[in-house]
């Protein structure tokens, strides 16, 4: 019995030894996977915005996101817009934004907004998943190279990206998807209370469904990817875009998540690992030894007086200095790579740039490159003072496209078009407004202006009378009286044959138009009321009548 009782306790002695031996080297490879996540911690998070622009919810989480990266810089952010019917921002939405949407089926409305490939659940929830994200760690490695060579023989830009992914510590078994997006800052397309459109998706890589990854024996995979761009498109994405690669699990987790008390079921398609390169910095350009001639761009050349533009650089060269030059400018002159000038006078205007670095001094100007536009709702009549029923001929003195006037107490009382005529039945001082619209072919932003005259247009009986101007015998003869029998009936009376009568409220508006000497006003409310009746070989006589 004894025998037996030591022989068991030797089997117990080795099975603990085992278990400690097993656990040790758990132990050890835990502690070894955790001091390599510990060397490449997880420092950069992925926020997917997908907005639009017609309220106000998209432009303040866009708001919310350039907050947090006051805070977080390292934060990378990629906005997806969807389904733009804006023509200012319409060129932004394409099937990669499309694709990107499908890959994420729980959105049903803008503004959605992902953390490291999980929906943002509140608000308040936005700050604290992004510092969870930020000291998450990571078993996987991403590096990216990006290699720029100028082609200017075939006016385009070939661009190469390097993506290395190594598994640097054990993990779960994943199905891992490699995505590369493109993105591009401070677009100047100003959309409800968002200045500037920014992280905007411009393309993806190969697609919006990324690519498959195989990790080999030693845990790496490599990828190779490369694409031209026209001469034009490869300077804009030189200086306004980042490239953003991130490393996604395919796989769907499911848990349930605390959200005002109760459960709700989240969909986490988990970010493991992002890298960003800040393609403005230039670093990367290979093929370009001496300092390239300056260049420079701005989508709005064409713009109303008292609006900003602003210029991009598209200059390459090593340790490169700027200095510009804007005539007619605020201000007049900037070192920035992307000036924001204000131009508060209309005309056309010369823009220079003396670009500087160790291979030398150049310098370029572009003569009357901006024009300036006078859109304001400046107009004259003539004449002006002009008898009751005469015609007045308005204009605008404005570079806009359209117009709608309006002229209260005078027929028409709308009108389109830059040049128009009116004529007021009664003496007084009237009012005209007029409001011009301008739409840039540039960029497709609509500017509208509005603008009143007060006491603009004087009418008067002793006015003098241009050549060739009607008068009529008859007008001192027409009579608008009550018709007995017939509710707020009136009959117009006058020796000359009727051609129309209108009649007008106090305001302006019409309310009644007919051929017949007879109308009724019965469908009105009381007040006082203009009768304009137009006989024929006459000017159009107003009379005054209650209601």
């Amino acid at each position: 019995m004894k025998k037996h009782r030591s022989g068991f306790r030797l089997f117990l002695s080795a099975v603990s030894s085992i278990i400690l031996l097993q656990g040790y080297c758990q132990a050890e490879r835990a502690e070894k996977n955790e001091n390599l996540s510990d060397s490449l911690p997880m420092n950069a998070v992925l926020i997917e915005d997908f907005l639009g622009t017609w309220c106000n919810n998209c432009p303040r989480i866009a708001d919310s996101i350039s907050r947090l990266l006051e805070d977080y810089p390292d934060i990378c952010v990629i906005g997806y817009h969807t389904n733009e019917i804006r023509a200012d921002v319409s060129f932004l939405y394409h099937t990669d934004t499309w694709q990107r949407s499908c890959y994420y089926d729980t959105i049903r409305s803008v503004p959605t907004v992902f953390v490291n490939g999980r929906e943002l659940d509140g608000f308040s929830d936005f700050r604290p998943m992004v510092e969870e994200g930020l000291e998450r760690k990571t078993p996987y490695d991403l590096q990216v190279e990006a290699r720029h060579f100028p082609l200017r023989e075939a006016c385009r830009d070939s661009f190469e990206i390097d993506v290395k992914i190594r598994k640097i510590a054990t993990d779960t078994l994943r199905k891992l998807r490699l995505h590369l997006a493109f993105t591009q800052d401070h677009l100047p397309f100003g959309w409800y209370d968002q200045p500037e459109v920014n992280h905007a998706n411009t393309f993806m890589f190969p697609d919006g469904n990324g690519t498959e990854v195989s990790l080999d024996a030693q845990g790496e995979a490599v990828f190779h990817f490369a694409f031209s761009k026209s001469y034009q498109e490869s300077r804009l994405l030189m200086n306004n875009a980042h490239l953003v690669a991130f490393l996604q699990d395919e796989r769907t987790v499911r848990h349930d998540t605390l959200y005002n008390g109760g459960l709700k079921p989240v969909k986490d398609n988990s970010i493991l690992q992002v890298r960003a390169v800040d393609f403005s910095q230039g670093a990367f350009t290979y093929g370009l030894e001496t300092l390239s001639e300056p260049d420079f761009h701005a989508w709005q050349r064409e713009t109303p007086n008292g609006q900003q533009i602003q210029f991009h650089n598209n200059t390459f060269g090593n340790n490169l200095s700027l200095r510009w030059i804007f005539e007619g400018g605020q201000p007049e002159s900037s070192q920035e790579a992307h000036p924001v000038v204000l131009y508060p006078e209309t005309g056309l205007y010369d823009v220079s740039l003396q670009a500087e670095s160790a291979e030398g001094t150049l310098s370029r100007t572009r003569p009357d490159w901006i024009r300036v536009l006078d859109v304001r709702p400046r107009f004259q009549a003539d004449p002006n003072p002009a008898k009751p029923g005469q015609t007045i001929r308005l204009e605008l003195l404005s570079e806009a496209d359209s117009c709608e006037w309006r002229f209260f107490g005078g027929s028409p009382f709308l009108s389109y078009g830059k040049t128009t005529e009116v004529e007021f039945p009664l003496e007084g001082m009237y009012n005209v407004q007029v409001a011009t619209f301008y739409r840039s072919p540039q960029t497709g932003i609509l500017y509208s202006y509005d603008s009143t005259a007060t006491g603009f247009i004087e009418i008067r009986e002793d006015a003098s009378i241009a050549p060739g101007s009607l008068q009529s015998e008859t007008e001192t003869s027409l009579r608008v009286m009550p018709l007995p029998g017939l509710d707020a009936g009136y009959q117009v009376l006058s020796e000359s044959p009727l051609e129309y009568v209108e009649v007008y409220s106090m305001d302006g508006s019409r309310v009644l138009e007919s051929r017949n000497r007879t109308f009724s006003l019965s469908g009105q409310s009381r007040g006082i009321y203009i009768v304009v009746a137009k006989m024929q070989g006459c000017k159009p006589v107003a009379r005054k009548i209650a209601r």
